[in-house]
C-alpha cells in the first residue's frame, strides 16, 4: 500500500499568514500538520508516500526533505488548483494499481485513526470513507449510508433532514478510483470534485463508511487552528510548548505555542495563541485568541485580543508600535 497526502491548498481563510506559510506547516505545539502525518503513516508501515503540492510548493518540499529523510517521498505538482478530483488524478503514475491511503493533509486526525481505518480496510477489502458526526452538517459532506455502506455524498446540505455524518479526509482507496474521475465533470464552482467519482463509483461499488472517532478538525479556519493547538497541547499533556531557544522573561502563558527564536518581554501574557519564528513581543503584552506570523515585532504595552470564535491573525513581518491596541 502507497499513501497520498493532498498538501496543495493555499488556506485562503487563514490569511495573511498563508500568504509565507503553507497551513500544514504552520506549528502546532511541536509539530504540524504534515509532521502529524506522515508519523503516523509510518506507523502503518507505509513507506512509500505521495505529497501533491502547488501553493508555496518550496516550503512544503524543503521542510519534508530535511525532516523525513528516512522514508520514500515523491512530490507531485498539481498545475492549477482545479480540486481534490484533480490533485487525486496527478498522483496516478505514482499510485499506479496499488491500493492506496488518501489524505487530506489539512484535516487533524485522532492518533488511532489512521490505523482504524486501515484495519477495517484490511478486514472488508472495498473502498474506505472516513467519518464522524457533527453538529453543524451543512459545513460538510454529508455522507448518507445503509448498513454502514455509502448510498451517496450531499455537499454541504442546507438542513440537518439528511443526517450529521460528514467525510473527514481520509480514505482508502483501490486502482477503480481511476475510471471513475476520469468520468467527473467540473462542478459549479470550477473544480473537478473528487466526491463526484466517489458518488458514480458508489453506484457500482460498496464502499464502507467507518467513524474515525475524535478529535477531528478540518483546520481550514483560524479558530479551528487555534483549537488544534489546543488539542495536541492536550494529547501531550501540557498547556503550553515553548521551543528550546524561546528566551522568555517573567510573564504567564495559557494553551499556546511558542515556536523558534521567539523573545517575549517581562510581564507579558500570552492565551490561546501561536507566537510564530523569530517574533519579538516587548514588555507588558496581552496577545490572547490570536495567531502572530513570523518576525512580527511588538511594541511594549500592547494588547491584541482576538475572539474565541473569530481570532487575530498577523501576518509575517508586521511592525506594532508601543501601546497597539486590536481589541475584537
Amino acid at each position: 500500500m502507497k499513501a497520498l497526502l493532498l498538501a496543495a491548498g493555499r488556506g485562503k481563510r487563514l490569511r495573511p499568514i498563508t500568504h509565507t506559510t503553507p497551513k500544514y506547516l504552520i506549528p502546532l505545539g511541536p509539530t504540524t500538520l504534515l509532521d502529524r502525518h506522515i508519523k503516523n503513516i509510518m506507523e502503518l508501515g507505509i513507506n512509500e508516500v505521495g505529497i501533491v503540492v502547488h501553493h508555496l510548493s518550496e516550503l512544503v518540499v524543503g521542510h519534508v526533505k530535511q525532516k523525513w529523510r528516512q522514508i520514500n517521498v515523491q512530490f507531485i505538482t498539481q498545475e492549477s488548483p482545479l480540486g481534490t478530483g484533480n490533485a487525486v488524478s496527478t498522483g496516478k503514475e505514482f499510485i499506479g494499481d496499488s491500493d492506496f491511503l488518501l489524505i487530506y493533509a489539512d484535516n487533524l486526525f485522532s492518533e488511532k485513526a489512521y490505523e482504524k481505518i486501515i484495519n477495517h480496510y484490511s478486514r472488508e477489502g472495498k473502498p474506505i470513507i472516513g467519518t464522524t458526526e457533527v453538529v453543524d452538517p451543512w459545513n460538510y459532506g454529508v455522507c448518507l449510508t445503509e448498513k454502514n455502506n455509502l448510498v451517496s455524498i450531499i455537499e454541504k446540505p442546507p438542513s440537518e433532514r439528511y443526517g450529521n455524518k460528514v467525510l473527514t479526509g481520509i480514505f482508502v482507496l483501490n486502482k477503480s478510483i481511476w475510471d471513475y474521475l476520469n468520468m467527473v465533470r467540473l462542478s459549479p464552482r470550477g473544480e473537478y470534485e473528487l466526491t463526484d467519482a466517489i458518488n458514480i463509483m458508489s453506484k457500482e461499488h460498496s464502499i464502507l463508511c467507518v467513524d474515525v472517532g475524535r478529535p477531528w478538525i478540518d483546520v481550514g479556519r483560524p479558530n479551528s487552528l487555534l483549537k488544534a493547538n489546543r488539542i495536541i497541547l492536550e494529547e501531550l499533556g501540557i498547556k503550553v510548548y515553548i521551543d528550546k531557544s524561546v528566551k522568555l522573561a517573567t510573564g504567564k502563558i495559557y494553551d499556546a505555542t511558542i515556536c523558534e527564536n521567539v523573545e517575549v518581554g517581562q510581564d507579558s501574557t500570552i492565551e490561546n495563541s501561536i507566537i510564530m519564528d523569530s517574533t519579538k513581543i516587548g514588555k507588558k503584552v496581552h496577545i490572547k485568541h490570536a495567531i502572530i506570523g513570523c518576525r512580527c515585532l511588538l511594541g511594549d504595552n500592547s494588547t491584541l485580543i482576538g475572539k474565541i470564535d473569530d481570532p487575530l491573525v498577523i501576518g509575517a513581518d508586521t511592525r506594532l508600535p508601543a501601546n497597539t491596541r486590536i481589541i475584537a
